[in-house]
């Protein structure tokens, strides 16, 4: 820098020409050359500053070096240093546990997405199942009350039925009371005390009617005999009980039931009626 401003000085002193650029530079120029060789002194200064600081800083350290209180406060900046290490390491240690936490809770993040998104599937199908529930519930309250509506009408249907059957046999019975006494007179009273009653006497009624009407003939037949024999003591009547005189045809048979037909129908009633007027 300084051997420019020398070169551009000796230039300017060498031209001939007057009132040029060069001579108002000139003055610039050598501003410049005394501006470097002042800069130059200061670099020196400056290092010579750097050299004495250097050897007092040595011969401060070598002199501080056997000092106990330097050597205590040296102790104590190892100690310091030593716990500021360990601050370092639980920091890495705490900084690896918060990576390890954010690991697990972005984790526990993802497990709450899936947790949450199984449990809005379960909702939905919790609803699914629901509003199948109630659909299925109202299906059988109808089901339920046209089952009861069916079975409301079968049962009024059964109870006209059953209060057509009990009228029935209320009339039954009473219609079958003068028959039962006729042919039980010995339970005249409670022939018709109940249905079950009324049922027994009825199927014994054949039995007993043809009991009755043999008693009856019997009767019937003796008195018929026993007027004959009364009127005719003389008369064998054995060989009545053979039947019809031998050659007589089932026509002659006939016959002679039509003429004795009268007579046999008076000596019935009073054989079996006797109490009885005649009214004819």
């Amino acid at each position: 820098m300084a051997e420019s401003s020398d070169l551009v000085l000796k230039v300017i002193k060498k031209s001939s020409t007057k009132d040029s650029p060069l001579e108002r530079i000139a003055p610039l120029a050598e501003k410049a050359n005394q501006a470097q060789e002042e800069l130059a002194i200061l670099r020196n200064e400056v290092a010579g500053y750097r050299n004495t600081r250097s050897d007092f800083k040595e011969k401060l350290i070598d002199f501080l070096g056997h000092d106990p209180t330097v050597l205590e406060a040296k102790k104590q900046a190892e100690e310091q240093v030593l716990k500021l290490q360990a601050e370092l390491t639980q920091l890495k240690d705490e900084n690896k546990a918060k990576d390890s936490a954010e690991k697990k809770l972005t984790h526990a993040i993802a497990l709450n997405v899936k947790s949450h998104e199984q449990a809005n599937y379960y909702k939905d199908k919790s609803e699914t199942l629901s509003k199948r529930h109630e659909d299925l519930k109202k299906k059988a309250a109808n089901e339920l009350s046209a089952m009861k509506i069916k079975h409301n009408e079968e049962f009024m249907k059964m109870k006209a039925e059953l209060e057509k059957a009990r009228r029935m046999n209320a009339e039954l019975c009473q219609a079958a009371e003068p028959i039962l006494d006729n042919l039980h007179t010995a339970t005249a009273e409670s022939n018709t005390s109940s249905l079950q009653s009324v049922i027994e006497h009825l199927q014994s009624a054949p039995a007993r009617l043809k009991k009755i009407i043999l008693e009856s003939a019997s009767v019937a037949c003796g008195q018929t005999l026993a007027v004959i024999k009364s009127l005719y003591p003389m008369l064998d009547l054995e060989p009545i009980t053979s039947g019809y005189a031998e050659g007589t045809t089932d026509e002659k048979a006939l016959e002679l039931l039509d003429q004795v037909d009268g007579m046999a129908q008076i000596m019935a009633k009073d054989a079996l009626y006797p109490e009885e007027e005649d009214n004819v």
